[in-house]
């Protein structure tokens, strides 16, 4: 934003040394020195009057056949070129940076807030050494697949085949099947 805002200044600044060369006798209520140029043209920049100023430097003192007043075109080409440069599209361009640098920091945030949220479902998650149990019995398709899931579980720790598991057997199963480790 800095650097654009010094190329908008950079502009403007050419604009008033111009101003001053081109206009300085003929208007020096605004053209008088460089500062006066440049507050001028900060004016023109604003939209404050700057068509009032550059209608003034328009007419000349000459006549056509006519006897209508000649118009400078070159005070016309001036004024409509530091506006479409300066207003229209250096200001743009810090609108659009202002605007990019916005939506990046509201992107920042909104993926710093997932992630805090995130670590705060990982917190409350308990982990313990029956997990891998409990994630292959969440994944079934219907009843009889649950209960396939759960018979193959239960065979896989009664050892002994006898279809009952006491508290030793339990921990034994999960041993060998290295579900948990026995502490």
């Amino acid at each position: 934003v800095c650097n654009a805002f010094l190329i908008l200044f950079i502009i403007a600044a050419i604009y008033a040394i111009l101003g001053t060369n081109f206009f300085g006798e003929q208007s020096p209520e605004f053209f008088l020195n460089f500062k006066t140029s440049l507050f001028t043209m900060f004016q023109v920049l604003s939209g404050d009057g700057w068509s009032d100023l550059a209608r003034s430097l328009f007419a000349r003192d000459e006549t056509d056949t006519s006897g209508i007043s000649k118009t400078d075109s070159s005070v016309a080409f001036f004024f409509v070129s530091y506006m479409l440069i300066n207003s229209i599209m250096l200001l743009n361009v810090v609108v659009a940076i202002l605007l990019d640098e916005f939506v990046a920091r509201v992107t920042r945030e909104k993926e710093e807030e997932e992630r805090e949220r995130q670590e705060e479902l990982d917190k409350q998650k308990l982990k313990g050494c029956l997990d891998p149990l409990t994630k292959e019995l969440i994944t079934f398709d219907d009843n009889d697949d649950l209960k396939m899931k759960i018979d193959t579980i239960y065979g896989k720790l009664d050892a002994d085949g006898s279809g009952g598991l006491d508290f030793a057997e339990f921990q034994q199963g999960l041993a060998v099947n290295d579900i948990c480790k026995q502490s």
